[in-house]
């Protein structure tokens, strides 16, 4: 084998065990490639939305490409996809945004729950408020919040926790995002004030189908 045969297959080798980030700094010197915006929105359309979401904070060119393109944007929840598939009489939850999905089929509708960040508002460059909580998106849900508060023991009682429940019907034309829940929260939040603690963990919401 000629030394110009190694020297090739020693690239290769050393190409392919790279981590993805070096292979994505590598691949931007092929600007005859990535110069087709088609064929790379063709690729990305292949990722699932958390990935794409992650991808915009990889280069402005993916940024822009992503921002530009109506197809990924549909895929990101970022835009209304109506032709979105899901099983039959459901909505496809955003998978971003919900961590369990109750089965709840015989009752015809969709149950997801969702975790909140507490520390809002969020950072200029976290998108995830504008995102739509289903495809095809939804333009009423019902959300349930639980708050919890401590009672110390007292001469004639132990102590204990109060559980109490939040119910809010919201509508938004268009679909309701992440940022409505995350609106409706602050505002219930502020209403029950400092003795009672929101779970962030436990934000159920009901999608009829």
């Amino acid at each position: 084998m000629s030394s110009s045969q190694h020297a090739t297959d020693g690239n290769d080798s050393s190409t392919s065990d790279q981590p993805i980030h070096e292979r994505l700094h590598t691949l931007r010197s092929f600007e005859g490639i990535f110069a087709a915006e088609e064929l790379l929105e063709m690729i990305l359309s292949n990722l699932d939305p958390a990935q794409l979401v992650s991808m915009r904070r990889v280069s402005k060119r993916f940024r822009d490409i992503l921002e530009g393109s109506i197809l990924l944007k549909k895929k990101a929840f970022f835009i209304p996809d109506e032709t979105a598939p899901g099983k039959v009489g459901h909505h496809k939850l955003n998978p971003v945004l919900f961590h369990e999905v109750a089965d709840a089929t015989e009752l015809e509708i969709t149950v997801g729950r969702l975790t909140l960040d507490p520390c809002l508002p969020r950072a200029g460059g976290d998108l995830r408020g504008l995102m739509l909580l289903t495809q095809k998106p939804t333009e009423e849900v019902t959300v349930f919040w639980e708050f919890y508060r401590h009672h110390e023991a007292t001469q004639t009682r132990k102590a204990r926790t109060e559980y109490a429940t939040d119910k809010l019907l919201l509508s938004a034309a268009g679909g309701v995002r992440l940022a409505h829940v995350e609106g409706a929260t602050e505002t219930l939040v502020e209403r029950r004030g400092q003795e009672w603690t929101l779970d962030v963990h436990r934000i159920d919401v009901y999608i009829e189908d």
